[in-house]
């Protein structure tokens, strides 16, 4: 069994700012180099730079700046607002990791119990289900 969360940043329904996108930002934060984090990340540039130009229309943002003091033009460094974006995020998600964690390890308690319950009474396990479920709607 695995308990398995993403946090998505959306907006009416449209998808602006995730795991994928933070991850393509801390890789062109190590590399400096949009080029460079794109393939890193299995993914064409043009593709890399669609996802960035969305993520900064729809936040209002510009998330890169060229590093003007590396002397090439395609250097890219990550914005003052892209640092803070990527430290809120990671911290949500930091958080959402510990409570998932804690989730898991009580949910995974309480499914023991029903088992070893089971075992000694000779009866089949019942299914540990989240409050308010209906075991006909899960099984």
């Amino acid at each position: 069994m695995k308990l398995s969360i993403k946090l998505f940043i959306e907006n009416n329904g449209k998808y602006i700012f995730g795991p994928g996108r933070a991850e393509l930002l801390r890789a062109i934060d190590r590399l400096g180099s949009l080029s460079k984090a794109a393939q890193e990340q299995g993914m064409s540039y043009r593709w890399a730079w669609g996802r960035i130009k969305e993520a900064e229309k729809a936040l209002g943002v510009r998330l890169l700046a060229p590093d003007t003091g590396s002397g090439k033009g395609n250097t890219k460094v990550l914005t003052a607002e892209a640092r803070q974006l990527l430290e809120w995020f990671t911290s949500i998600e930091e958080n959402m990791y510990d409570v998932a964690h804690q989730a898991k390890i009580k949910s995974f308690s309480l499914l023991s119990d029903s088992i070893h319950a089971a075992e000694r009474s000779d009866q089949p396990p019942q299914k540990w289900l989240s409050p308010g479920s209906n075991s006909q709607q899960r099984a």
